[in-house]
């Protein structure tokens, strides 16, 4: 699955390029580029943006925020302020990019008007305390805010029908600073490491007191300036040390360092004097002589750069950790934003100590997601020489079979993952405590609690388990989960389909009961979405057929999703990982989806295709423009946004619940295309940049056209699916979309060319639609000559042959009905391979009516 920054959503308006697609090249449709560059009126990489919006954020942070930082900190973002504005550029560019640079390459930048380059280094450079002598000469009585934890009972209350008792053990690993000493741990596997070795939340931390904005190469080690160089630079000084060739990098280093370090000068041996007057130890002649070669390095002070990423946490309010000063989409464009309200919330945090807890807690969920390094290092070494399953032999050139197990990066991985697990989950219990005693908050802002991104840590770090088969401890920590309903209730029907596959799967152990009672729950929940609400009414289904009773419930059939297949030639590509390329019409180059619209067009006669992610999130906008700009608390903070804040969180739905459902409901009775035409009549003319709005896909005659042809109820379906999870429902839309001018016929279609994995939130997507009853159709495309293999039938054990043979696509651009009896047509699968197995449905329904809402 592609990765999706949620800041791309609110900056942009939609998700990465390519993200929408599934690998699909859609350039060709433009989806691929969104409107918000068609309508810019910046240019791109214009180093005066970055400065306004570093300036804007900082005087923000200055006139309103300044309780969270200590006075150190404020002074940093007044130096800044008091900067030339030459120095602020590099200031600015050194922020965006926090590493080192050599004075020659900042030189060949580009477009950044720095001027004297020296003097702005000098400046950067220079004490902070020589900026503003006030800054440091205020004897203002500086009152600090911290929070008193008081100890909090970390054992969580269950229902009676929760656990009666967790299995945990207590590791011996040095405590953490927190409220709580004894949070319980989930049961550790007997290979997990133990311990880490930089804790996930540092205590104490010690106040950054940054002595200037910038570094340079005076503060560097000795060890920082060898490795910074270069392989053909490092070779050089290893010449004049007369070391020999030939050695790789890092084995060059350490002997330079070594030479360096055990070399004396002979004059230095027999001098007596404590004089000064010129370098005599080989180290400083080694600093020298790399000098020459690098000549002026500066960074920013990494002090510095981490009281901006918290001036950026308090006024960009990410829900995802931070890794830009700036917001990449920011950097490059300027666009125009919507009209909504914009208004600084007030207390998002009370005090500093609560800032910072929520920045260390997205970045513990970010090195759980494994977007960030986790400082801790794997065991490489196989813990046994024993065959394994999962393990294969492979010769080496010497001739000695070395074992290798494919499972052994997945397991190693889910071990280190673990260790950080059990900090994360202990950190969540305490907060989970704290919140039990704790007054509500206005709806929404509980996304900014440490608690909050703490459980979606929690919720990712528990797959682990899933990885190391230790189904008792995922079981035990997803009833504690469910337990709770203050955070993350969007992903509660996650935590009851992996409780109910759980169960299922050890039924023949004896837990039918119990497995029944958690997925009727889960589907009685009303936070359970309507993806996680398909997968347990499946759940359902299953263990009814296995376990019969009087009061079951009536599961109707969902519409089966036909299939057609159609052979054409593909254009090899030159470059790796591109979008495959084919003939199409007039035999020209085309990506595959405009090989399949044009297919849809001469074939079936349809009279318009469009690509079906940004014409369904461009519906949804426009069906729900007020709903999605209604003034709330911390949810517009900045005036660069398409979208709310929240849009990408489970608090969209949940603080905007009675709205969003009236709308739905509003939808569903036939209503959307007068309000479709309002909004349109409304927004269309400023063509403003807003979020998943694409005004060049379709006029506003076309999006109405389609809203006719698309059934009330399965509109309603597809706008609950975006409010439910916006990201998700993105990713999994169909990929085209067919429909004819007069409204009465439609095609949602799912595109499968050769070697395209399914994805999950696909398989979603499409079952969801067809317990809907939309009209929705997988298209196949097979290259041309090809050989495309079925699965077949087991060999009969008597003749020894195959009951079902391989079959050849037709060679030809005719499309390839499937009869409409064959199961690889008609089945209802999860995946967009028709030759899965097929999932039970039962037959002759007569049970109780299980509602689809």
């Amino acid at each position: 699955m592609p990765k999706v920054s949620k800041s791309d959503i609110i900056f942009t308006g939609f998700p990465a390029p390519g993200s929408l697609s599934d690998g699909l090249n859609i350039d060709e449709f433009g989806e691929s580029e969104s409107n918000l560059d068609l309508n810019s009126n910046g240019d791109y990489h214009d180093p005066a943006i970055s400065l306004d919006v570093l300036k804007t954020m900082v005087s923000t942070i200055l006139a309103s925020d300044s309780h969270l930082f200590t006075r150190a900190e404020r002074n940093v973002l007044l130096s800044f302020r008091d900067l030339s504005v030459k120095a602020q550029h590099l200031f600015v560019f050194l922020a965006i990019h926090p590493k080192w640079h050599r004075i020659q390459s900042l030189q060949s930048v580009e477009d950044v008007p720095w001027g004297d380059l020296a003097c702005a280094i000098a400046e950067l450079c220079r004490p902070i305390s020589d900026y503003n002598p006030i800054l440091e000469a205020a004897c203002e009585i500086e009152v600090k805010l911290e929070v008193k934890h008081e100890p909090v009972d970390p054992s969580l209350k269950m229902e009676e029908d929760g656990p009666s008792a967790l299995v945990y053990i207590k590791k011996e690993e040095p405590k953490l600073a927190g409220p709580s000493d004894d949070i319980p741990i989930p049961q550790s596997q007997p290979n997990a490491i133990a311990g880490s070795s930089t804790s996930l939340f540092p205590f104490p931390r010690p106040d950054p007191k940054p002595s200037s904005l910038c570094i340079d190469d005076s503060q560097m080690t000795l060890r920082q300036l060898v490795e910074y160089m270069g392989l053909n630079e490092q070779r050089m000084i290893a010449s004049q040390l007369k070391i020999k060739p030939g050695k790789k990098k890092m084995e060059l280093i350490e002997s330079i360092l070594t030479t360096s370090s055990k070399q004396t000068n002979l004059m230095d041996f027999f001098s007596k004097s404590k004089a000064k007057a010129a370098p005599s130890s080989q180290e400083e002649r080694l600093r020298e002589m790399i000098l020459k070669h690098l000549r002026k390095l500066i960074r920013i002070d990494e002090d510095v750069f981490e009281v901006l990423m918290r001036a950026h946490l308090r006024y960009f309010l990410p829900c995802e950790f931070p890794t830009e000063i700036i917001p990449r989409p920011l950097r490059h464009l300027q666009r125009k934003y919507p009209d909504y309200v914009c208004k600084r919330s007030e207390n998002i945090w009370e005090n500093r100590e609560t800032l910072i807890e929520y920045h260390d807690s997205l970045r513990a969920e970010a090195k759980i997601a494994g977007v960030l390094p986790s400082g801790i290092q794997p065991d490489l070494e196989p813990s046994s020489e024993e065959m394994q399953p999962g393990k294969r032999k492979r010769p080496t050139a010497d001739g000695v079979e070395v074992v290798k197990d494919k499972n052994a990066a997945a397991i190693r991985k889910a071990t280190v993952t673990q260790t950080l697990f059990e900090e994360v989950f202990k950190r969540w219990a305490s907060h989970y405590g704290v919140k039990a005693q704790s007054d509500s908050v206005d709806p929404g802002l509980e996304r900014f609690e440490p608690g909050y991104v703490l459980t979606r840590a929690t919720h990712k770090g528990a797959n682990v388990f899933k990885v190391l088969k230790d189904d008792d401890s995922e079981s035990d920590i997803l009833d504690i989960l469910l337990a709770q309903r203050e955070w993350c209730r969007g992903l509660r029907g996650a935590w009851h389909t992996r409780k109910s596959g759980i169960l299922l799967e050890k039924i023949k152990d004896g837990a039918p009961g119990k497995a029944m009672k958690v997925t009727r729950n889960g589907i009685a929940d009303r936070d359970t979405g309507l993806i996680y609400r398909h997968s347990l009414i499946t759940n359902l289904a299953k263990l009814q057929k296995r376990l019969p009773s009087e009061d079951e419930l009536e599961i109707s059939e969902p519409t089966k999703v036909p299939k057609i297949t159609f052979s054409a030639t593909r254009i090899p590509n030159v470059e790796k990982k591109q979008p495959s390329l084919w003939k199409t019409k007039n035999n020209e180059e085309g990506t595959i989806q405009a090989l399949v619209s044009q297919h849809y067009e001469t074939k079936f006669d349809f009279e318009r295709v469009q690509p079906g992610g940004c014409l369904l999130t461009t519906l949804f906008t426009l069906l729900f423009w007020d709903i999605i700009f209604m003034p709330m608390n911390g949810v517009f903070e900045t005036a660069f946004q398409t979208c709310p804040l929240d849009l990408c969180e489970d608090t969209f739905l949940s603080s905007r619940r009675d709205a969003i459902f009236e709308r739905l409901d509003e939808i569903k009775d036939g209503r959307a295309g007068a309000i479709l035409k309002k909004h349109d009549a409304e927004h269309r003319g400023a063509k403003k940049t807003v979020v998943g709005v694409r005004w060049d896909l379709c006029s506003r005659k076309q999006l109405v056209e389609i809203v006719k042809c698309i059934s009330g109820a399965t509109l309603r379906t597809i706008c609950q699916m975006f409010c439910e999870d916006y990201v998700e429902a993105c990713l999994g839309s169909p990929d085209l979309i067919a429909w004819d001018v007069d409204g009465e016929n439609y095609k949602l279609l799912h595109i499968k060319g050769p070697g395209y994995p399914g994805r999950q939130n696909k398989k979603a997507w499409r079952d969801v639609l067809a317990r809907g009853d939309a009209k929705q159709e997988i298209c196949e495309v097979v290259e041309l000559g090809k050989a495309k293999k079925k699965k077949g039938k087991k060999k009969d054990a008597e003749s020894g042959s195959d009951s079902a043979d391989d079959e050849l696509e037709p060679d030809s651009e005719e499309e390839s009905f499937w009869h409409p009896n064959d199961k690889a047509a008609n089945v209802l699968t999860r995946s967009s391979n028709s030759d899965e197995e097929d999932e039970y449905q039962p037959k002759n329904p007569k049970r109780r009516k299980l509602s689809r809402e």
